[in-house]
Parts: structure tokens; C-alpha cells; sequence
């Protein structure tokens, strides 16, 4: 079997957790449902802290649980819902603070959601998210996901500072070989929502302000899945 391009590319980047490709973004339609859209694996298994920073953008009409969100994992198949996540889940917080869109969780179906107003998701809206997975105290596998939204401070600034969200509870796993995206109900009330995945980077060590550029995994080295609307 022939090794294509994107394979050659998937293997580049899976060398390192970091150094630099520019990409093309991740864009995932309203087609269809997908568990596994940009996945990649980790040339090595991290068992450490994980630091995780992208950009989100929505168009189309926000619907009730419209859902974007990266997984992190030990296997690449399946649907990643018990292991952490972190993303878009539109209008899904509390209903004491309706319009709750962005939203971590180290397992299950539910979320601690961010309540700030001006972070909801809109048509057009792009909102920046910093991830940091690890694990607490004794804890051999991970139990803690912290949740930075909408900040252009760099990750040191940020980590100084209190997360939106804190998810905590047991992921299951110990370690991460495989990250990838998780899209649904995108297509429930309008085929053409669309989010876009762009400025993805990944380390596993915080890195200093000026290196965020020099280290990433291009999301064009994660499979990058474009679903045509159906006609």
C-alpha cells in the first residue's frame, strides 16, 4: 500500500510534541456526526501535564447542544465519551445561566460550563481556548482538566491566573497517546453550521511566551476531516 502525503505529514508530526507546521484549520460541517475527526497520535505516550491551546469559530445557526469538542485518549476509535473534553456544547449549562456554550469534563456526558455573557457562541464568533490536563496529589491517572477561555494573554500569564473552568474526576487513563475532535448535532436544525479548528498547539511542557509560535501539531497533521453537505 502507498504511503500518501497526509500519511508522510501524520508522521512528521507525531515525531515531536513540539515544533512548527503551518496548516490549513480543521473544519467540521453540520453534515453529519463524527466521534474521531482530526485524530493523531503522539509519537510518544505522555503521562505528564498537557497543555492545549486552539482558536473555535461557529457560523451557522446555534441550536441546543451543538457540539465541538477535543478528547484526549488512549485509543484512537470510539466515541471518547468517558475521557476528558473540552469544547463547544452550545446553550447546555445550567439553566440558571442560560446561553452556557464553552465547557470542560474529565468524563461523562456533562460539564462545568463557563457563565460568562460574553463568551456565548454566535454566528461569526471566534473565541480563543487553553487547555491544561493533569493529574493531582497521588492520582496515577488523570483527574483534573482547567479551562481558559477568550484570553490572548500567553499560557505563563494564564496559568498565574484562576482557569473559567475546573472539571475534576477520574479520566481513566494514565496516559494520552491519541488527541482528535468530536463533532454532533451540528446538522439537528441547519445542515450549514460549520466550526472551524485553527492555531492548534500542543506541549507538554509550559512553554515560555515566545515560543507558542515555534511549537505546535498542525491540525494538517491531525486526519483533518471535511464532510461535503449533503445535497
Amino acid at each position: 500500500m502507498k504511503t500518501s502525503k497526509f500519511q508522510k505529514l501524520l508522521g512528521m508530526t507525531a515525531l515531536v510534541l513540539s515544533g512548527s507546521l503551518s496548516a490549513a484549520p480543521l473544519v467540521l460541517l453540520g453534515s453529519a456526526d463524527n466521534n474521531n475527526a482530526g485524530v493523531t497520535a503522539l509519537a510518544t505516550a505522555a503521562t505528564g501535564d498537557l497543555y492545549v491551546r486552539f482558536d473555535l469559530g461557529f457560523t451557522g445557526t446555534v441550536s441546543s447542544n451543538d457540539f465541538a469538542a477535543l478528547w484526549f485518549d488512549n485509543v484512537a476509535t470510539g466515541d471518547h465519551t468517558n475521557r476528558a473534553n473540552f469544547g463547544l456544547k452550545a446553550n447546555s449549562g445550567p439553566s440558571s445561566s442560560p446561553g452556557s456554550d464553552y465547557f470542560a469534563r474529565t468524563s461523562g456526558t456533562g460539564g462545568v460550563f463557563d457563565t460568562t455573557p460574553s463568551f456565548q457562541v454566535a454566528n461569526g464568533s471566534s473565541v480563543n481556548l487553553f487547555a491544561h490536563l493533569y493529574k493531582t496529589g497521588s492520582s496515577t491517572n488523570y483527574d483534573r482538566l482547567d479551562l481558559w477561555i477568550g484570553s490572548t494573554l500567553s499560557s505563563l500569564d494564564l496559568l498565574s491566573t484562576a482557569a473559567d473552568v475546573s472539571a475534576s474526576g477520574n479520566t481513566g487513563i494514565s496516559s494520552v497517546s491519541y488527541l482528535g475532535f468530536r463533532n454532533a448535532n451540528l446538522s439537528a436544525f441547519n445542515s450549514t453550521d460549520q466550526v472551524t479548528i485553527s492555531n492548534f498547539s500542543v506541549t507538554s511542557a509550559v512553554p515560555e511566551p515566545s515560543t507558542w509560535a515555534l511549537m505546535a501539531m498542525s491540525l494538517m497533521g491531525m486526519a483533518v476531516v471535511m464532510r461535503r453537505r449533503k445535497s
